[in-house]
């Protein structure tokens, strides 16, 4: 018979775990900035009975990622920083005044009203036609033709259309002028209102810090992973040795008792031993 064999011995899953977690803190590098890790400190360490202090390299390592930037960049966002502490009074003010634009609302009464303008076209248009019309009379009254006469009446009438024709025409003009004035100056209202908030973001939105953008990192090796398979294979031979074994004394168990029962039949257990 054989030496013994021993069911294998579990690993150590918290080794395992600590070496497979250091295969994962990968340093990287851009042009932009580095993504490094290092010891901070430790946790779960033992405590000193006497002081009440952790008793240091007895607990596990602890850990800190830390994102460094170039030079360039890291010139830029102090300057971006210094920028934005300087802009955020104007910021208060900005809002201070859209606050008060806001309260004010759009300021109607300033726009342009459309029978202003109508009255305006008309007040010019006015000695124009009162002209016209005394030059007419004068006219008909020289021609001999009296106040009531069909003659004078048809040509009054005509006049009377013309100036209606042009009185609206003057009020259709007047609308139209009237309506563009009212769109310039809602413009220049809706200027005014934006002006401020325009101008701060413009000069918020110069330029900005390119933040370093990395890639995941580089698998390392599972030691949890592999510690397992190779204890479970070495468990599973175990267990195949085991049961070969057991096999192995079942069947001789068996043979003796086969020789035995055959050697009983036979006349007694002196003739197993004859030759």
């Amino acid at each position: 018979m054989g030496k013994k064999s021993k069911a294998p011995k579990a690993p150590d899953y918290t080794a395992l775990a600590e070496q497979t977690a250091a295969a994962q803190r990968v340093n990287q590098y851009t042009p932009y900035g580095s993504l490094t890790y290092s010891q901070t400190g430790e946790y779960g360490a033992r405590v000193n009975p006497k002081t009440g202090q952790p008793i240091a390299g007895t607990g596990q390592p602890l850990y800190g990622q830390t994102l460094t930037l170039s030079p360039e960049q890291q010139r830029l966002l102090d300057q971006q920083n210094r920028t934005s502490m300087a802009l955020g009074s104007l910021q208060d003010q900005a809002a201070a005044r859209v606050a008060a634009q806001q309260a004010r609302g759009y300021n109607d009464t300033s726009l342009a009203d459309t029978n202003t303008a109508t009255q305006a076209i008309l007040n010019r248009l006015q000695p124009t036609l009162q002209q016209q019309r005394s030059g007419l009379e004068t006219q008909l009254s020289n021609q001999g033709l009296a106040r009531g006469t069909e003659a004078y009446n048809n040509a009054m009438r005509d006049q009377n259309q013309r100036e209606n024709d042009l009185y609206q025409q003057a009020a259709m003009q007047g609308i139209d002028l009237g309506m563009r004035q009212r769109q310039q100056g809602l413009q220049e209202q809706n200027y005014f209102n934006t002006r401020d908030i325009n101008n701060l973001n413009a000069l918020r939105s110069g330029s900005q810090v390119t933040t370093p953008q990395f890639g995941p990192a580089v698998g390392g090796a599972n030691y949890s992973q592999a510690g397992q398979n190779q204890y479970q294979a070495a468990l599973a031979n175990y267990n195949a040795q085991q049961q070969a074994s057991g096999n192995l004394m079942g069947g001789l168990m068996g043979l003796g008792g086969a020789a035995l029962g055959g050697a009983g039949n036979a006349g007694g257990f002196g003739n197993l031993f004859r030759f």
